[in-house]
């Protein structure tokens, strides 16, 4: 038994028999007649079937797209295989059409198979329908929920009560309205970033680094794998390990910050506000100092209790007493405006917080005076006395960031002054011993502390243009030398003897100067033997190769002359 398939609604049919060639088929399903195009291949009906509803309508459509293909190329296809007919075509079997002259009786359309899919007159609509729910898929599983839910709306347009359609896009409008809400989270979690990423940069250049730390660590919080907020942790831990003074503040604002955040735990509302309050003392502006701070305030205003209040009055007050006593004028103010929170025309109160307000007045016209000291003391370049001055300038205020920032740069410039110095020393020495390659390279020191500084400007060329001089003057004497080298291999001890002198006079400080000294005296022997040995005179050139000698004990050439002398002599 055989299969072919109709091209016009795809229905597989059953041939008992072979057909031939060109024969004309009629399909039961929607009387369409066609002409085979070429023999078909045996294959069994079992073959195609227990395929699913959508696999078969996708073969269907292919099957359709084919012939329609091959309609507009003006050829035949030719099916060696009987594909698997659509969903909804049964399998029937395909008399071959009368002859001509007969007539085919019509056949009446089946029901569509459901409520929403559609006979064989709604081919082409099924079709749209189908291509609508593959489009929304794809655009669903691209993240494209906007494109699915627009899918989806033109698939229900074709078929409004389809209820795998409704489901689509109901699923696409959840999942897009979600979409939305996550970009509008990332935007405002972006900018909050970018806001603590600016405030963390800001305070690693003042090299306030602790509480740059502290930011980047927050930044980090809200986006973890941020390499900016990253990268600036690790800058800002990295000049915070060097930095004691920075180390100090962190451990003091983070031990604050904890003792806190334990007050708060246990209900201790107003400790924990100090502390959060101290905290924020060494970091001005913390930000999760400050959310703390506030949540330890609502706690304290929420305090109805009459007894706690009081107790707490008590407290207060002593403790901004004590800072009133300590000339610590902020924290007395700051104490004494909490007290006035809870009693607000309590009189010892106010009295306290006009006191500590006329010493802050009085502590900040100390601290301008020290300032303006420390500012003219670093433009006189008497570093010394503006460390000194911008000191006591942050003793009275210490959270105050200019002075801070004044202090460092008194103390940078102090520690320059005091490398310049040494540097300057050092060069002068190695001039005065002729090391000009050490005096170039204190020199440089000294600019590196005192940029632009005359002196070392002027020390750098001179030593520069030594140093270079040196150089051609080694040169010459390496030449010399090795000129010096070679003429006493060719035993012209006296032409050597010149270049061994010319070097010594080129470079007396020489680190080889010795061996060439010793090259003079032997060269000066040499010769000096070597010519009254060669004018007859052999008892007086036995002395010369005997100083030879001594200059250079095992020299052959020496050996070898003296042992000739020796025997010339004799023979006279």
């Amino acid at each position: 038994m055989s299969a072919v398939a109709c091209p016009k609604c795809s229905a597989r049919l059953k041939v008992s028999k072979q057909p031939a060639r060109d024969s004309k088929v009629l399909c039961p399903q929607c009387g369409h007649s066609f002409v085979l195009a070429g023999r078909t291949r045996e294959v069994p009906v079992e073959a195609t079937e227990g395929l699913g509803d959508h696999t078969m309508l996708m073969v269907g459509l292919v099957i359709a797209l084919a012939l329609i293909g091959g309609a507009l190329v003006g050829g035949v296809f030719l099916f060696r295989v009987a594909e698997p007919p659509a969903a909804s075509a049964p399998v029937v079997t395909a008399p071959p059409l009368p002859a001509e002259s007969e007539p085919v009786p019509a056949k009446p359309e089946p029901a569509p198979p459901g409520n929403n899919e559609p006979g064989n007159n709604d081919k082409e609509r099924w079709q749209h329908f189908t291509n609508w729910m593959i489009k929304g898929g794809v655009a669903d599983a691209g993240k494209k929920f906007d494109e699915a839910v627009a899918a989806y709306r033109e698939a229900l347009k074709i078929f409004p009560n389809d209820a795998k359609a409704k489901q689509k896009l109901d699923d696409a409008r959840t999942a897009l309205a979600v979409q939305a809400k996550v970009k509008q989270e990332d935007a405002k979690t972006r900018e909050e970033l970018a806001k603590l990423l600016k405030q963390a940069d800001v305070a690693l250049e003042m090299k306030q680094y602790a509480a740059a730390s502290e930011i980047y660590k927050l930044a980090l919080q809200k986006a973890p794998g941020d390499a900016s907020a990253a990268k600036g942790l690790i800058l800002a831990q990295q000049a915070l390990a060097k930095d004691q003074a920075e180390q100090k503040k962190l451990t003091e604002f983070q031990s604050r910050l904890a003792a806190g955040k334990s007050a708060l735990k246990a209900g201790q509302a107003a400790d924990a506000r100090r502390e959060f309050m101290a905290a924020l003392q060494i970091l001005p502006g913390n930000a999760e100092a400050t959310a703390f701070l506030r949540q330890a305030e609502l706690l304290i205003n929420a305090a109805q209790d009459d007894a706690d209040r009081k107790k707490e009055y008590v407290r207060l007050m002593d403790l901004a007493g004590a800072a009133l006593r300590n000339q610590r004028f902020d924290d007395a103010l700051q104490g004494f405006q909490q007290v006035l929170k809870l009693f607000p025309k309590d009189a010892v109160a106010l009295k306290g917080w006009n006191d500590a307000q006329a010493g802050a007045k009085l502590a900040q016209t100390e601290f301008n005076g020290y300032m303006a000291k420390g500012a003219q003391a670093m433009r006189d370049m008497r570093y010394q006395d503006a460390v000194f001055a911008f000191k006591e300038a942050t003793r009275l205020f210490p959270g105050n960031t200019n002075a801070t920032k004044a202090l460092r740069e008194a103390e940078t410039a102090y520690d320059s002054a005091i490398n310049y110095s040494q540097s300057m020393k050092l060069a002068t020495a190695a001039m005065l011993t002729m090391r000009y390659q050490d005096a170039v390279l204190q020199y440089q020191e000294a600019l590196k502390a005192m940029p632009g500084d005359m002196l070392a400007t002027q020390g750098l060329v001179d030593a520069r243009r030594l140093l270079d001089d040196d150089l051609r003057k080694k040169a010459d004497f390496d030449k010399n030398v090795q000129a010096g080298l070679l003429l006493v291999k060719q035993q012209n001890y006296a032409e050597a003897n010149k270049y061994f002198n010319q070097a010594a006079k080129l470079v007396p400080m020489h680190p080889q100067i010795l061996l060439v000294q010793q090259q003079v005296r032997y060269t000066d022997a040499m010769a000096k033997g070597t010519a009254a040995l060669n004018s007859g005179k052999a008892k007086e050139a036995i002395p010369y190769f005997q100083a030879a000698l001594t200059e250079l004990p095992n020299d052959f050439a020496a050996r070898a002359a003296l042992t000739r002398a020796m025997v010339l002599a004799k023979m006279k």
